[in-house]
């Protein structure tokens, strides 16, 4: 990133907590949350799809220990600091506002 090419940033200085949120239980969020585990301080908190029944397998699929019954209670979820949007592309809008 600019930031730290230029100095402004140190390297070491970005590696805290960051809480995801994952809206979107298939393919694309599959894959994508098996690259999260490689960054540091990235922990994937909570998994929701429109059916919970796929978000409560994708969790236990994937090592996640919650998951929602709808997108509006992973977004309003305190212990998520930010959102990952893996559902289709004319989803997006409406999904990016909500969070």
């Amino acid at each position: 990133p600019l930031d730290i090419r230029l100095g402004l940033t140190k390297a070491e200085d970005v590696n805290y907590r960051l809480r995801w949120g994952i809206i979107g239980c298939g393919p694309i969020s599959s894959d994508w949350c098996k690259c999260l585990k490689e960054v540091p301080g990235a922990v994937l908190e909570v998994v929701a799809a429109r059916d919970p029944k796929k978000a409560a397998a994708f969790a236990k699929d994937h090592g996640v220990s919650r998951s929602c019954a709808s997108y509006a209670d992973l977004v309003a979820d305190p212990n998520v600091d930010i959102v990952y949007i893996g559902t289709i592309m004319p989803l997006h809008k409406e999904q990016v506002l909500m969070a």
